[in-house]
C-alpha cells in the first residue's frame, strides 16, 4: 500500500512540476498530442507534410526538419518538405543509404550520432539532424523524417523522442 501511495505521489509531483516550472515546454508537447490526434483524419499529403515538418519545428523550437517520402517500395527518398534546410542540401536519400537500410530493418527512431548515418550535404550546426524517424506501412518504409536540434543547440530529450516517432505512427 505504501508503495502504491508514493508512485501516486511521485506522479502528482511529477505533474506538478512539468505544468508549473516547465509550462512552455509542457504546453508545446500538449500541442503536439493534438497534432498526432488530428493527423490520421488530414485529407491531402500537404497537410501531413507539414503536421510532421512544421508543428514539431514550432512547437519544440528545433532548427531543422526535413521529411523524404519514398513514391515507390525500391526506389530514392526524395525531399518533400523541409524547414532549416536550404536548396543546395541534399535532395534525396538513396535506397541503399546505410540510414534507409537500417531504419528499414529496425523501425524505430534512431540518433544519428555517428557521421556515417548522415546523407552528404546536411544542414550544419543546431540544424544538423541528430534524429531520424521511419514512417512504416505495411512493414515498407515509404519516409523518413529528419529532425535537428534545437535552437539553443541542445539535443532531444527521451519524451521529445518518443512524441515525436508517436507522431510519424499516426
Amino acid at each position: 500500500g505504501l508503495g502504491l501511495v508514493l508512485h501516486r505521489a511521485s506522479h502528482g509531483i511529477t505533474l506538478l512540476v512539468d505544468r508549473v516550472l516547465f509550462r512552455k515546454h509542457h504546453q508545446a508537447e500538449e500541442r503536439l498530442r493534438r497534432v498526432t490526434a488530428a493527423l490520421p483524419f488530414a485529407s491531402d499529403e500537404r497537410s501531413i507534410a507539414e503536421a510532421l515538418v512544421t508543428q514539431p519545428m514550432r512547437n519544440l523550437d528545433l532548427a531543422s526538419a526535413a521529411l523524404f517520402y519514398r513514391k515507390s517500395p525500391e526506389g530514392a527518398l526524395n525531399r518533400v518538405l523541409a524547414q532549416g534546410w536550404s536548396e543546395s542540401h541534399s535532395t534525396s536519400l538513396e535506397a541503399d543509404a546505410l540510414l534507409v537500410r537500417y531504419l528499414q530493418a529496425e523501425h524505430e527512431p534512431l540518433k544519428l550520432d555517428d557521421a556515417q548515418l548522415l546523407p552528404a550535404d546536411v544542414p550544419e550546426d543546431a540544424a544538423l539532424p541528430v534524429l531520424a524517424i521511419p514512417i512504416v506501412n505495411q512493414h515498407v518504409l515509404s519516409a523518413v523524417l529528419l529532425y535537428g536540434a534545437h535552437v539553443n543547440h541542445t539535443l532531444l530529450d527521451p519524451d521529445e523522442v518518443e512524441l515525436l516517432h508517436a507522431l510519424a505512427k499516426a
